[in-house]
């Protein structure tokens, strides 16, 4: 069991640590007199927002003058264009949109002015000032459509309401007089409301589907109400004998139900199939999908018939696209360690599929199990093909190839070879000439004043703009920059942009590097690795929220943060502390020790469970055991967790080589 980098490790690496903050001190010596400088223009620049907003407009347009050199001069604009919006002659947004088209705020602003003039009535200039690549919301679509009818384009209006109203999801509330309109013009006919409700349901939606049915036809009314049902109950299409209406909406809620069913049940879904093939008319890509479906749970619930092998592709889907289920054929097979099935699987992948490095890594790991006779005879004796591995050789060259490669799957060779990885880590030449390049555009100014106002939205949408406009050189520089300053996330960002990923130390930043060794050294943890988990879950965005609720740098959901806080005896006022990054990684490295301890120290179990929680990864281990690693990794059922898991391992290593610590990639126990 690892228990951290050693006393000698950390000495050194803080003494490297040391010396690298001493040059940024001192280079920061020369410029505490522009600092007080850039203090107090940006007080200035605060205050003159706060004259704007209390009404003092002379003061305003003093400190204004006195700003105008100021990198966020256009933003005081900004405020003022926001703040008399209703007011504001269109002479002077389309002045401030061509004097600042530079900028992100032009956008900003026309989708600002886009709102007010709708809020207003105003639809003819609505319309003049409507830009799609700007405004491409469904607010802003039916807005325009409405912009349309009120300035007679009503055929325009009526084929862009039906376009809006045909979705899979509610529409905003600002489109109803659109809608209404197109209803009263006879728009919304029988078969739209259909058409919808289909892909409501296909979204999952049924509560919408339930209030789009007043929209049908009587004739049409119970047949939706029965598909309605059968989404909720799939089941239920066992127990019935027809359906009513018309039959080709019939074959669709058949089709619908059946694939429904098979995710719960594709025993009953084949029954159910074999039921209503003679009864319904289903198109070949409607028969397709369905059996497909049945397949892909028959699958993943481990319920195949004993000859699957032998006789695929079922007759049913001959000819179609099967390559995602056979990908999960051969997870199964490497999963259970059949390595003659596995073998069969990855060889009916195409071509292009089959030459990724997973499988090629998976093709010579096989071949070696198979040529020393582990986990062979799973294949049927009538079989008619011969397994296809490689000969000892063939299979060892092949692992060296892959093992040449920077990636989890390079690594794991690697590893079973008993090789040193290859990094193929390349070191940016930067000049001051291209520091300087970054540092006086106008973009890059800006952020550094949003930035030290906190303001992260518009510093991120600055960085975001900026990006877009550097050529890859530029961006690489960029990349530098910003890892000077310690905007780690965007240091990545400008990096993946870039799309060179040899540049390993802006790609892999040691971001928050006091509290990350601190909390490491504390909870016992390797270094390396709570850096990877870090890299993995936020990119060291301090401030990321996800869709979840998780926040901050190791993304912790605020109940595992209460629950953990309380178990140690950490301090936690409230949830928004989690933004706080010190407090985030306290708490965030104290749950994955948790998790670390609970799997007797496997960083592999330990970074599952961080991901997608323990008791699915207590569910997973009581189906099969933790090794070998890479087998039970690549058995892992959900996606996202598999992939999480290998890049957590492939960072760790990556950044135990950028700190001079000497690391496996797998230890003995976690092989």
């Amino acid at each position: 069991m690892t228990t951290g980098a050693s006393r000698t490790e950390r000495k050194h690496f803080r003494q490297w640590l040391s010396i690298c903050c001493l040059a940024v001190m001192l280079a920061g010596v020369a410029n505490i007199a522009l600092a007080a400088e850039t203090d107090a223009d940006r007080a200035l620049y605060r205050d003159a927002l706060a004259d704007l907003y209390a009404v003092r407009l002379h003061a305003f347009e003093a400190k204004l003058a006195r700003l105008e050199d100021h990198p966020l001069l256009p933003y005081l604009h900004y405020a003022r264009l926001l703040r008399y919006i209703s007011t504001t002659d269109p002479d002077e947004v389309r002045a401030f949109l061509e004097r600042f088209a530079d900028t992100p705020l032009a956008n900003q602003a026309l989708r600002h002015w886009l709102d007010n003039l709708a809020q207003r009535g105003q639809w003819a200039l609505y319309r003049a000032f409507y830009d799609p690549d700007v405004a491409g919301s469904a607010v802003a679509q039916c807005r325009y459509y409405r912009s349309l009818h009120e300035t007679g384009e009503k055929e325009g209006a009526l084929i862009g309401a039906a376009r809006m109203w045909v979705a899979d999801e509610s529409r905003p509330d600002v489109c109803d007089p659109l809608f209404d309109v197109w209803r009263r013009a006879g728009g919304l006919t029988d078969a739209l409301a259909w058409e919808r409700i289909t892909l409501v349901l296909g979204a999952n939606r049924p509560s919408l589907a339930d209030y789009l049915v007043r929209y049908l036809d009587p004739a049409s009314e119970r047949l939706a109400r029965d598909f309605i049902a059968l989404h909720r109950q799939p089941q239920r299409l066992t127990r019935i004998a027809s359906l009513p209406g018309d039959p080709l909406r019939a074959a669709e809620v058949i089709a619908h139900t059946l694939r429904r069913l098979a995710r719960s049940d594709p025993e009953a879904a084949d029954a159910a199939w074999a039921m209503w093939a003679d009864r319904v008319d289903l198109s070949a890509d409607a028969q397709r999908r369905v059996r497909e479906e049945i397949m892909r749970w028959r699958i993943r619930r481990d319920r195949l018939p004993d000859d699957h092998v032998a006789s695929w592709p079922p007759t049913e889907l001959m000819g179609a696209d099967v390559s995602g289920l056979v990908e999960e054929l051969a997870r199964r097979a490497i999963a259970a360690e059949r390595w003659d099935e596995a073998l069969t699987w990855i060889r009916r992948l195409p071509e292009q599929q089959r030459d990724a490095i997973n499988w090629q890594y998976w093709i010579a790991r096989a071949s070696i199990e198979w040529n020393s006779g582990a986990g062979n005879g799973f294949i049927a004796a009538s079989h008619p093909q011969p397994i296809p591995a490689l000969d000892p050789d063939a299979a060892l060259a092949l692992l060296t190839e892959v093992a040449g490669r920077r990636s989890y799957y390079g690594f794991m060779a690697a590893d079973r070879l008993e090789r040193p990885v290859n990094l193929q880590a390349q070191q940016l030449q930067a000049s001051e000439e291209d520091i300087g390049r970054i540092l006086d555009h106008p973009a890059f100014q800006r952020a550094v004043e949003l930035e030290a106002l906190g303001e992260n939205l518009d510093f991120r949408r600055e960085m975001a703009w900026l990006r877009a406009r550097l050529d890859t050189r530029d961006l690489l520089i960029l990349a530098e920059v910003c890892r000077r300053r310690g905007w780690h996330d965007q240091s990545i960002q400008a990096t993946i942009s870039a799309r060179k990923w040899n540049h390993l130390e802006l790609r892999f930043p040691l971001a928050f590097a006091e509290p990350m060794l601190e909390n490491a050294e504390r909870r016992r943890l390797e270094p390396s690795w709570l850096f990877a988990v870090a890299r993995q879950e936020s990119a060291f965005m301090s401030y990321a929220r996800s869709h979840a609720g998780a926040l901050g740098v190791m993304q912790v959901m605020p109940a595992t943060a209460r629950i953990t806080a309380r178990q140690l005896d950490i301090p936690l006022a409230n949830t928004w502390q989690l933004l706080d990054y010190n407090k985030n990684i306290e708490i965030g490295a104290s749950y994955l020790a948790q998790m670390y301890d609970r799997y007797q120290g496997n960083r592999v179990l330990a970074s599952a469970a961080y991901n997608a929680g323990p008791g699915r990864v207590d569910q997973w281990l009581s189906r099969r055991p933790p090794t070998p690693a890479d087998v039970w990794i690549e058995g892992i059922p959900f996606r996202e967790t598999r992939g999480y898991v290998q890049n957590v391992l492939a960072f760790s290593l990556i950044y135990s080589h950028l700190m001079e610590l000497d690391r496996p990639f797998l230890y003995d126990h976690e092989r």
